[in-house]
């Protein structure tokens, strides 16, 4: 808030406002009508009449206001009102910085409009003000204004009035001077002319303009005329009357004034100037007179004293003497020198400081010009003495010269010499009364400056940020062609071009961001009307278009007149730091999503569109690595181009696999700034450049471990090399999104343990130290019964019948001290059943409380199963003597082998004398005993737990059988191989039974090669006779018909039109018959294949399908070789499959590129058929149905088999290969 001025009259003022005798009295009728009239007029709620004192606003009406209290006068409207004569308005309250911070306006009754008239007294004093209020912001009408003046006028006039009654009233009833001068002896004609008389006095005594007070003995003042109650402060006499006069001066004094008091009553007149504090707190300088007075009424001595308010007084003495002390001062501090030169005489004076200046006591120089001329600088002499002795001649202007002169020291010393004429009494002007102000240092500063301006040209050239200068023209917009310096840095900063014009003010406004423009141009309007500081973040437009966030800072000066006449500032490119700022804010909205378990996928979405918005012009995705760690999947890409994506989706990673793939395999971040020279990029290459992507950074995403999740990717349409901060924002969201994939999979994971904790078979209970029931799992409670809410009812008692309460504190002891245990126990059900189980405990600790969890298990069916194992063992017992199979078992620890009783019979075999390995290694044939022996070596020293072969053995007779032996190897927790148990089993048998199934089997694919002759040859006999005959037979249909058409249409009763129109639809179905007869013609067997052969058939065949395909295809094919091992039969089939395979490609694979490779050689024929399409899983059912099968049929047929092999996202490679067989003789006539 601004604190009004105190007006130029003030003292005055004040006490023509003590003299009204106004302040403090209660309200009056007429004052409060006036302000109800002023409020009406005006429309306005609240006027008030008030007047301004020295500390204080005083009101005396009061209207729409319900409580109030005065106000000091620094807070008050109306103190501003009283510096002026005519009206004082606000019109918005609340945007005024003199009042926008008052308790009126900030609260109740929230002031936004003023309007005050001051009350002048006729002498011209403003004692206070009229003033309306209202709560909105507003104006008055001319209408309004002149009456609110009118008004005011009338209250100065109803004040007069009112002092007048009071003043006669005083002077005739009160008035202590005809209280002492009336007698009432003397005759009733004499007192009337006394009583006259007496009241001249009182109403001189009353109206003198010094302080008249009479003060008794004891220091009670008696009486104080109106002059003097405004020195003190006060109103009316009454109040002040009886009261101590020696309170009313300052301590410091008091001690004086009672001297002097003294000194009057005792009959002496003295004179004292002396300190007073009024009853508001001012402070005055006073002079007093005093005499001693006779009282006539009391008999007593008074002291009768008129007063003087001398503060004006004693406020210029106190200018004076600082002025002196202050010219004496700065004389010394400015090192200024005098002289006085009288041109007339040639006498020249030095003052003192004029000797020191150049370093000589007072007496050590003499008067006179040599004095000054002799010690001139040899390069200023001839200038400066010239210059003096012409001036006195021309005296145009002031007198004004710098030069040197020597100093004591030797050295030199710059002068400022100024100097005019003095006029004498005559009027002549002979004498040139002059100062010498040493510049020494500011022509040093001069220098400096300059050397300063050069520097900061050089620093403005070489500063981070860019500074800037403009004059100000009063009234252009901010969007005008007024001038504007700018320092270089700024067209690094926008890049801007030497030949891009930014001289001006318009071509900095035009590149401010749209959403910014208002508010910048609002608070430098506010900065230089309202002296807001301005200090502001904005966007600018660079040269290719993006935006830099700019800090700037800027400084007006303005004119004596508050007139802003220039600004300069500077500005800072924040980009870096905004980008940060918005990084940050990102990172707690994805640390929120983490936290609240949002998707991973829009998790990596929010992060990749993220880092496109502070790396501005990029295309940003994060790849997850599968869960083998060989292959990338893309877990977002909001910008990439979909087909791109799709093409790269499961891409193999590797030390040269692109950006991406190469910072996977290698743990560290890949730079492509040219994707179209880089080496890395050589299998993607033009896939990237044909969807425009030019450059890629991929920064690997590692896990608190160090292992890699993911890489992060950002892909530019332009060459770039990535700067500090861009590796910064890379890395802060590849760190945000390991937090994101490591919080998703281990929630995955938590999830998964609770889901198998939740379905595990076993029941699951969580215990806490006081044996109450926690939690349990599906499993308990489908073992007793009870609900997982009763469950927590209960306590572990409640349902181990042999747990006693009193023995929990024990056991809960020995589990902390053991951490695990095992219980045998029985568990009671809620349908009253006893459960045997058996129960694994464990101790846990978390977050400072203590839990057992426990794991119990059902043991009704193996306590069964024990029994029955029992039973088996017998059994097994039994059917080893029995079986024909030998059984074994292997200590691999103690070396010994233990076979079944019935090896004994089987080969001879004795256990309990060859007990050993060798035994059994001594009997294998000597062709398999090297290989079977390597096998079980390399079973014992892999972790696999079963092992086959297959071998002959020699028998008892000496001839060798053939033998299956399968081993289960029995390994101990660290995995050691511990024992072998098997059983031989005697496969001679059925080894021959094979052989001569293997025989059958020949002759099988002999019969079904024989088939395929057939087949073909039956199929080009049926298509001959479907082309010979049925054609025959339906051209003679068509010439019926038509023969019919023209009968119909010469003689037949039938409308010939719809004859005609029969007719016709019957040719239309016949040409259509002869159409898909055609095609069945050529499904039987492919023309092409009859006429051109097996390879231009298949160069055909892929010649159609990339014609009316996307496809690119190639196909190979070993001519020579295909001609000579021709067969008509196998040629059929292998254009058949291939037909069949590459329309599967057509259809499914969705590839860019298919390869066809046949090639035969002695031992069969191989069709090859090759894409990069999306693959498929061989082992799915649903690939079976995509023309495989029949494939695979064919191959059989003909003694081949066919390999499949895909993957999905990796393409396919369908392999067929079929034996070459002798070309079977074709029948006579087929």
């Amino acid at each position: 808030m601004v604190i009004a001025p105190i007006p130029s009259r003030e003292s005055a003022r004040l006490e023509a406002l003590y003299r009204s005798r106004i302040l403090n009295t209660p309200s009056e009728p007429a004052f409060d009508e006036l302000a109800q009239l002023a409020a009406y007029v005006c429309q306005a709620p609240i006027a008030v009449i008030s007047f301004v004192d020295s500390t204080r606003l005083s009101f005396k009406s009061v209207v729409g206001l319900s409580s109030y209290t005065p106000f000091p006068r620094s807070r008050a409207f109306c103190a501003h009102t009283i510096l002026g004569t005519d009206l004082f308005i606000v019109d918005a309250a609340d945007a005024d910085e003199r009042f926008r911070d008052h308790p009126w306006v900030v609260a109740s009754p929230s002031i936004r409009f003023y309007a005050g008239a001051p009350l002048l007294t006729p002498d011209g004093h403003a004692l206070g003000a009229l003033a309306v209020m209202d709560t909105v912001p507003r104006a008055l009408t001319s209408e309004q204004g002149n009456a609110l003046r009118t008004l005011a006028k009338q209250v100065v006039a109803q004040l007069e009035l009112r002092r007048g009654g009071e003043a006669g009233a005083a002077s005739v009833e009160s008035s202590p001077a005809t209280a002492f001068l009336q007698d009432p002896n003397v005759g009733p004609r004499v007192n009337e002319e006394r009583s006259k008389r007496d009241m001249l006095c009182a109403l001189m005594l009353n109206t003198g303009p010094g302080c008249i007070k009479r003060v008794a003995a004891d220091g009670t003042l008696l009486h104080m005329n109106p002059a003097g109650l405004s020195l003190i402060e006060v109103c009316r006499e009454e109040e002040v009357v009886g009261c101590s006069v020696f309170d009313l001066v300052l301590p410091e004094y008091r001690e004086a004034f009672m001297r002097m008091h003294h000194d009057v009553i005792g009959g002496a007149s003295r004179t004292l100037q002396f300190k007073v504090q009024g009853f508001q707190g001012t402070r005055r300088w006073l002079e007093t007179h005093a005499v001693p007075f006779h009282n006539p009424v009391t008999g007593g001595t008074e002291q009768l004293a008129i007063t003087y308010d001398i503060s004006e007084r004693k406020q210029t003495e106190e200018a004076l003497r600082l002025s002196q002390e202050q010219l004496h001062l700065a004389l010394q501090a400015s090192n200024t020198g005098l002289w006085d030169w009288n041109t007339e005489t040639g006498e020249v004076c030095y003052s003192k400081e004029w000797k020191s200046q150049i370093g000589y006591d007072e007496t050590e120089l003499a008067n006179g010009l040599e004095t000054w001329a002799s010690r001139l600088h040899p390069d200023d002499r001839d200038r400066a003495i010239l210059y003096a002795q012409r001036y006195p001649a021309n005296p145009v202007g002031v007198y004004q010269q710098d030069f040197r002169l020597r100093h004591k020291d030797g050295s030199y010393r710059w002068f400022d010499s100024h100097a005019s004429f003095v006029t004498e009494d005559d009027g002549r002007k002979i004498r040139l009364l002059g100062s010498h102000t040493d510049i020494t240092a500011r022509k040093e500063m001069e220098q400096a400056l300059a050397e300063s301006e050069q520097r900061f040209a050089l620093a403005a050239a070489g500063a981070n940020d860019a500074l800037w200068d403009m004059h100000i023209r009063p009234g252009e917009s901010w969007e005008s062609a007024t001038p504007v310096w700018w320092s270089p840095r700024t067209r690094m900063i926008l890049d801007l071009e030497e030949s891009e014009p930014f001289d001006l003010v318009s071509h900095w406004a035009s590149r401010l961001h749209p959403d910014d423009k208002e508010r910048v141009f609002n608070l430098l309007t506010a900065h230089l009307d309202r002296r807001i500081p301005y200090e502001i973040e904005y966007r600018l437009r660079t040269s290719h278009g993006d935006y830099r966030w700019i800090y700037a800072r800027g400084q007006a000066t303005w004119d004596e007149f508050g007139i802003p006449r220039r600004i300069s500032g500077s500005c800072k490119n924040i980009t870096d730091r905004k980008i940060r700022e918005s990084l940050i804010v990102t990172e707690n909205d994805l640390l929120n999503m983490i936290a609240t378990n949002a998707a991973l996928p829009a998790i990596l979405t929010t992060m990749c569109r993220a880092l496109e918005v502070c790396l501005a012009e990029s295309f940003c995705s994060i790849l997850l690595l599968d869960h083998d760690g060989t292959r990338l999947w893309h877990g977002a890409w909001p910008s990439l181009p979909e087909a791109y994506v799709r093409a790269i989706d499961g891409a193999a990673i590797g030390p040269a696999a692109g950006s991406c793939g190469t910072a996977a395999a290698t743990k560290q971040r890949i730079i492509v700034s040219d994707i179209a020279a880089d080496p890395l990029w050589e299998n993607y290459r033009e896939l990237a450049l044909s969807h425009g992507l030019q450059a890629c950074w991929s920064t690997p995403i590692l896990a608190a471990d160090g292992a890699v999740l993911g890489t992060v990717a950002v892909y530019w349409a332009r060459p770039r090399y990535p700067k500090a901060v861009d590796l910064e924002l890379v890395d802060r969201a590849s760190h945000m999104a390991s937090i994101a994939i490591e919080r998703t999979r281990a929630a995955d994971k938590l999830r998964l343990t609770q889901f198998c904790i939740d379905h595990a078979t076993d029941a699951f209970y969580l215990v806490d130290q006081h044996a109450r029931i926690g939690n349990v799992n599906h499993a308990a409670c489908a073992m007793l019964g009870y609900t997982v809410e009763e469950f927590r009812q209960m306590t572990v008692p409640d349902i181990n019948p042999h747990f006693a309460v009193v023995s929990w504190p024990d056991f809960w002891v020995k589990l902390k001290r053991t951490g695990t245990t095992s219980i045998q126990s029985e568990h009671c059900a809620k349908d009253g059943r006893r459960i045997p189980v058996e129960v694994n405990v464990q101790f846990l600790q978390y977050e400072g409380r203590e839990y057992s969890c426990a794991f119990v298990r059902d043991v009704s069916q193996r306590r069964h199963d024990e029994q029955a194992l029992r039973g088996s063992e017998e059994r097994f017992r039994l059917v080893a003597e029995a079986t024909n199979d030998i059984l074994w078992d292997w200590d691999l620890v103690t070396q010994e082998h233990w076979w079944s009783p019935n090896a004994r019979e089987k080969f001879g075999y004795d256990s309990p004398e060859a007990p050993s390995l060798a035994a059994w290694a001594d009997r294998l044939h000597p062709e398999d005993r090297s290989r079977i022996l390597a096998v079980i070596d390399a079973a014992l020293a892999s972790e696999v737990k079963t092992v086959t072969a297959e071998y002959r053995f020699r028998l008892a007779d000496g001839s060798y059988g053939y033998f299956f032996d399968r081993g289960q190897i029995v390994r101990d927790a660290a995995g050691r191989p511990l024992r072998m148990i098997g059983a031989m089993i005697d496969v001679t048998f059925s080894k021959r039974a094979y052989a001569s199934l293997e025989a059958a089997y020949q002759r099988l694919q002999s019969l079904s090669r024989e088939l395929q002759v057939v087949e073909s040859n039956e199929r080009r006999r049926l298509s001959r006779e479907l082309h010979d005959e049925v054609g025959q037979l339906l051209t003679a249909l068509k010439f019926d018909l038509e023969a019919t058409r023209q009968a119909l249409g010469e003689t037949s009763v039938v409308s010939p039109a719809r004859a005609r129109e029969r007719t016709r639809c019957a040719l239309e179905t016949t040409d259509e018959l002869f159409v898909r007869l055609r095609r069945i013609v050529r499904a039987l067997r492919p023309s092409v294949l009859e006429a051109l052969g097996l390879k231009e058939a298949l160069e055909a065949l892929v010649s159609e399908i990339q014609s009316r395909s996307d496809l690119v295809c190639s196909i190979s094919i070993e001519a020579e070789a295909v001609e000579t091992r021709a067969n008509s039969t196998i040629e059929a089939a292998l254009y058949r499959m291939a037909q069949e395979l590459v329309t599967n490609v057509v259809r499914h694979a969705q590839a860019m590129t298919m390869s066809v490779v046949l090639t035969v050689d002695a031992q069969g024929w191989m069709l090859t058929i090759q894409d990069d399409g999306i693959g498929f899983d061989p082992q799915a059912e649903s690939s079976s149905g995509m023309g495989i099968r029949g494939v695979c049929e064919r191959a059989e047929i003909l003694g081949g088999r066919v390999d499949v092999t895909s993957s999905p996202g990796a393409g396919s490679t369908v392999t067929v290969w079929i034996p070459v067989a002798e070309p079977a003789p074709e029948k006579a006539g087929s």
